[in-house]
């Protein structure tokens, strides 16, 4: 005969062991594991379809940007530019007036602005209009036209200036007639 004697029975070391190892211990183990990973399953479906919402809007604004560059590159080219500028008449006056305005616009002093310049092709003929804040700006400026010889040596023949009492500004006028000095 064999007799089995379990000396770890009493021992509260075995009592806990069988306790934490029954059945319904371990079936909620299990419980609680199944319903963790399917937690973790739910948020990772939600983070992949927010996700792939996220990617169909921009997708869609991408598209946007593409069409929208496709019809400014068509505009593009569309565009026709000149083989080449062809050169007018009035741009020939123009640069042949360019050292008279250049001229002009270093020796005219502070206070002043010029509203019209009518000037010959030649430079024979020629007038100035503007206004001044001051009548001495209007006398440096004519003295300016006849030292720096702005207008080929070109004689003032008429000065008119003007003040009008409701505003403080001084206007004027210098010409000449085509008289050589």
């Amino acid at each position: 005969m064999q007799l089995n004697i379990n000396l770890l029975e009493d021992l509260p070391i075995a009592k806990a062991t069988q306790k934490y190892l029954s059945a319904p211990f371990l079936r909620l183990v299990f419980v609680y594991f199944i319903g963790a990973l399917l937690l973790i399953h739910f948020l990772n479906l939600a983070l992949y379809y927010n996700a792939k919402s996220n990617m169909g809007k921009l997708t869609a604004t991408l598209t946007t940007y593409v069409d929208n560059y496709s019809q400014l590159q068509k505009q593009i080219d569309d565009l026709q530019f000149p083989e080449a500028i062809e050169v007018t008449k009035d741009m020939t006056i123009t640069n042949q007036l360019t050292p008279y305005l250049q001229k002009l616009a270093s020796y005219t002093p502070h206070g002043i602005w010029l509203t019209n310049l009518n000037l010959n092709q030649k430079s024979e003929i020629f007038s100035i209009t503007g206004q001044s804040i001051k009548t001495s700006f209007i006398l440096e400026l004519i003295k300016n036209i006849a030292q720096y010889n702005i207008f080929n040596g070109q004689a003032l023949s008429n000065i008119k200036i003007q003040q009008d009492p409701k505003i403080k500004t001084v206007s004027f006028t210098i010409s000449n007639q085509g008289n050589k000095t």
